[in-house]
């Protein structure tokens, strides 16, 4: 399941961002490419995905810039509805 909060789906409804620049960022994400995130938080969850599990127990969050807007991309397994959940949000959202 994938969430965009309101800020980022304001800035699609206004076309600032295009639902295609934020499926490019949701590949990546899937692919393990964690975008600009700090080298050392880059690490940690390159570490985490060595258990095969990780997915479904750790939280793991990527940072993208799309026409100079920061977006991150996070997500968490909800056990209540097992299902992995992508959320998109504006830093300033969290």
């Amino acid at each position: 399941m994938m969430f965009m909060t309101s800020g980022v789906d304001s800035l699609v409804k206004e076309g600032v961002i295009k639902d295609k620049d934020i499926l490019i960022a949701l590949c990546k994400f899937t692919s393990n490419d964690w975008g600009i995130l700090c080298d050392e938080d880059k690490e940690l969850q390159n570490e985490l995905l060595k258990n095969p599990k990780s997915k479904y127990i750790d939280r793991f969050m990527g940072v993208y810039m799309i026409n100079e807007i920061k977006i991150w991309i996070m997500s968490e397994y909800d056990y209540s509805i097992k299902n992995l959940i992508y959320t998109i949000l504006l830093p300033e959202e969290y």
